[in-house]
């Protein structure tokens, strides 16, 4: 199983052969089984100037710090109201599944 039934190439990215059910991100979240991701933004952020791997080594450092806080937060959480540990997980913006012909989810 995974949240992302494709591979990424030049050519931008080509579905997994083997998908045996397609479930949309969007119809997971109307369905309330995955809540809406995070998106982490900088105020008064300016790429200008900023090389695109620059620009993507920042987002990535963003993005584990804001994974690390969250872990941080809800350690503290179980720890103060006894209970389970629950792991966080970062949430991407990649492109979003389109439903395969036959799919139930239209």
């Amino acid at each position: 199983m995974t949240a992302t039934p494709f591979v990424e190439t030049s050519k931008g990215p080509v579905p997994f052969k083997n998908v045996i059910y397609d479930y949309p991100l969007g119809k997971a979240m109307a369905d309330g089984f995955v809540k809406e991701p995070a998106v982490v933004t900088r105020k008064n952020f300016n790429p200008a100037g900023m090389a695109p791997e620059e620009i993507e080594r920042l987002k990535l450092e963003d993005g584990v710090r804001l994974h690390e806080s969250v872990k941080v937060e809800l350690e503290t959480y179980a720890r103060e109201s006894g209970q389970e540990i629950v792991k966080p997980f970062p949430a991407g913006d990649r492109p979003r599944q389109q439903p395969t012909p036959g799919s139930s989810f239209n």
